[in-house]
């Protein structure tokens, strides 16, 4: 009995000291893994490190200061898309009636005679096409002819007006007949008459009432007489002008 409880001690201890042994042959090796573990992470490249680039705020567009209320707008340069067009001269801007005169009628007369210029600035020609008037029941466009010694007048009808022009109205050639008075023409009086164009519309001018004797709207000597009787008298052009010869200082 003895004996056998000696062996079952012995084979006890055994056990024990192999499960010691095993116990730390088990650490041994986990040390070894764990070394081996560690060496190769040492040892291991490692990867790259890439930053992301930072969120950049877009750039604020440049601000022009607003201008203050009441400011007015700087004018648009000629040639600039915003510059206002110009509006192109018409027929009407063109013609001009100017210097219109009559002289004083006496009682009980009842026509008269009105002079005056027409002057045409554009580059095309028009004609006169009718007369109104209200100091008169008539009025009508004449024209004095010479035949031999005797002056007649006639009805002249339309009265062309060239192109750059003056058409002048004077004693002994054209002028506007005045048929059927309503009234006498007294010296120092002015009345309104309007000339009908066919491209130029109307024209409304002021006539002047003169001296029974008066030669036009100032005294004349003989010479400018026969200036005023010139029917036609052209406009000088801008060729005209570059050909004049200069003043000497």
């Amino acid at each position: 009995m003895y004996q056998v409880w000696q062996e079952w001690l012995d084979n006890r201890r055994w056990a024990q000291r192999g499960m010691a042994f095993g116990l730390l042959a088990a650490g041994i090796a986990a040390l070894c893994i764990l070394g081996s573990v560690v060496a190769f992470a040492a040892t291991a490249p490692t990867a790259p490190t890439t930053t992301a680039p930072a969120a950049t705020s877009p750039a604020k567009p440049a601000t022009v200061p607003a201008k203050a209320p009441g400011t007015p707008a700087s004018p648009a340069k000629p040639g600039s898309p915003n510059a206002p067009a110009t509006a192109a001269p018409t027929p009407a801007d063109q013609i001009n009636v100017t210097d219109g005169w009559t002289r004083a009628t006496p009682n009980g007369a009842t026509t008269a005679a009105i002079y005056l210029n027409v002057v045409n600035s554009g580059n095309a020609a028009d004609q006169i096409t009718g007369v109104e008037a209200n100091e008169a029941a008539k009025a009508s466009l004449h024209m004095t002819e010479m035949t031999g010694n005797t002056a007649q007048m006639k009805d002249a009808g339309n009265m062309p007006v060239p192109a750059n022009a003056t058409v002048s109205f004077a004693p002994g050639g054209k002028h506007i007949m005045l048929e059927g008075l309503k009234a006498p023409l007294k010296e120092g009086e002015s009345f309104l008459i309007t000339l009908s164009f066919e491209k130029g519309g109307r024209q409304t001018t002021s006539v002047k009432v003169l001296a029974a004797n008066a030669t036009g709207p100032e005294k004349r000597s003989g010479v400018a007489d026969k200036l005023l009787n010139a029917e036609v008298t052209p406009l000088p052009s801008a060729a005209d002008k570059d050909k004049a010869p200069a003043k000497k200082p």
